[in-house]
């Protein structure tokens, strides 16, 4: 007995919903303060201002670490804390770098979408955040990391 194949017309195609985007929530207790005693000269300069130059300065300082390679050697080596993170902010500010240069966004807009996204890097490290850095590690694009930084993850401050 023959039978007709389906044709993919007449074939049940899945209803395939679209996927929600992920929205982030994290209530933090205080926001993170800039050293006012740190030197100028340790924190250096940033092309979107002093304020985000002191703030990635306190990235730097929470997200990485050295340790020596062996004992005796003097050569250290720089780990990562949370690198999906670490490395999503490094991606953003490279982004905004190049955009800027090609005038595809104001210096000023930068500078307030930046500062954002290192608040919401400073806030979000002593949190459980394995679903968003499954999420940072998932998205490709810069500018999709910066949507997800600026829209998509919120801060929540307690007193």
């Amino acid at each position: 007995m023959l039978t007709k194949k389906a044709s993919l017309a007449e074939k049940e195609s899945p209803i395939v919903e679209p996927a929600k985007a992920s929205v982030f929530e994290y209530n933090v207790y205080s926001k993170p303060e800039l050293s006012k005693d740190v030197s100028s000269q340790l924190i250096g300069s940033h092309f979107l201002g002093d304020d985000i130059a002191k703030k990635m300065y306190l990235l730097d300082k929470t997200y990485t670490y050295e340790t020596k390679i062996a004992p005796g050697n003097p050569a250290v080596t720089t780990s990562i804390r949370k690198p999906a993170i670490y490395n999503s902010v490094i991606k953003i500010e490279s982004y905004l770098k190049k955009s800027i240069r090609k005038k595809e966004i104001t210096e000023a807009l930068a500078a307030e979408q930046f500062n954002k996204v290192v608040d919401v890097a400073l806030n979000v490290f002593f949190q459980d955040t394995e679903a968003l850095e499954n999420q940072l590690k998932s998205t490709d694009k810069a500018s999709d990391l910066l949507e997800l930084y600026n829209h998509r993850i919120h801060i929540h401050y307690k007193q």
